[in-house]
């Protein structure tokens, strides 16, 4: 009895790690790609340190939340798929409401996830502006990043 509940667990398991390894690697291969910096910051030029600034800073969170973004949309899916698979097909009554919180749950989070790319979006492209990081970039005494070749 024990061992065929332990087997059980490990075919979940591994399916499990095989469904999320289809997942996630393609999302991985690309933030490899990418890189979540610009590169036109953090190295050697000439012998000088190119410094990442305040624009750097914004476009990382940028990345961050657009990699959430995409992440959650096919994650939201499936968990709409199972929930609404579970309410058509049960004839529980607890089990129907528990998918219906599953879809409840599901939906507030993914409008939260939205709504905070709403509101970064929304104030990045405020800070962005040319005016508003060339006025940060005297302030803090950082050299703004145009000449990246040296030249």
């Amino acid at each position: 009895m024990k061992r065929k509940k332990i087997e059980e667990k490990i075919k979940k398991l591994v399916s499990f790690l095989f469904l999320s390894l289809f997942l996630f690697v393609p999302f991985f291969v690309k933030a490899a790609d990418t890189g979540l910096v610009s590169s036109d910051c953090g190295y050697l030029v000439n012998g000088k340190l190119i410094e990442c600034g305040y624009a750097n800073l914004l476009t990382l969170i940028n990345t961050i939340i657009n990699w959430i973004i995409t992440i959650s949309i096919p994650i939201s899916a499936g968990v709409f798929a199972w929930a609404g698979l579970k309410y058509m097909t049960t004839a529980v009554a607890d089990q129907k409401s528990e998918a219906k919180a599953m879809i409840r749950k599901v939906l507030i989070g993914f409008a939260i996830i939205l709504a905070a790319w709403i509101i970064v979006s929304t104030i990045l492209n405020a800070l962005l502006s040319s005016s508003f990081v060339s006025s940060m970039n005297q302030k803090t005494n950082i050299m703004p990043l145009k000449d990246v070749t040296g030249s």
